[in-house]
């Protein structure tokens, strides 16, 4: 299974306030495989000392891995929350699609990933 790493290209060095929308052109490396992705990043919540990004990303591969075509679409879309003074308070949530057919066989793939983190 080719696997994206999901939350990638999401923060930003420099600050950002609500409504800030970016984009992030990335290569995710997968079996070996190297994946241009963009993923789209938006501030959709800044209060109480908290934040939420928006996160979206989508692309598709046209390659060969351990010898056989493989081609198909990832796509996903989720939330950052945290917090603006404690970096490790921060959680996030993603549903990844990929459709991809390999080798005569087709597959699909529906992943739902949710991670929280909180400071001691």
């Amino acid at each position: 299974m080719i696997a994206l790493d999901v939350v990638r290209g999401e923060l930003r060095d420099e600050p950002t306030v609500g409504g800030a929308k970016w984009s992030a052109d990335l290569a995710n490396v997968a079996q070996g495989v190297t994946i241009p992705t963009t993923y789209t990043s938006e501030v959709t919540d800044v209060s109480d000392g908290r934040y939420t990004i928006a996160v979206s990303y989508d692309t598709s591969f046209d390659t060969t891995i351990e010898g056989s075509a493989a081609t198909g679409t990832i796509s996903g879309s989720g939330s950052t929350v945290g917090s603006a003074d404690s970096p490790l308070d921060v959680s996030f949530t993603v549903d990844q699609t990929m459709a991809a057919s390999s080798g005569g066989v087709d597959i699909d793939v529906v992943v739902g990933i949710d991670v929280l983190a909180t400071a001691a």
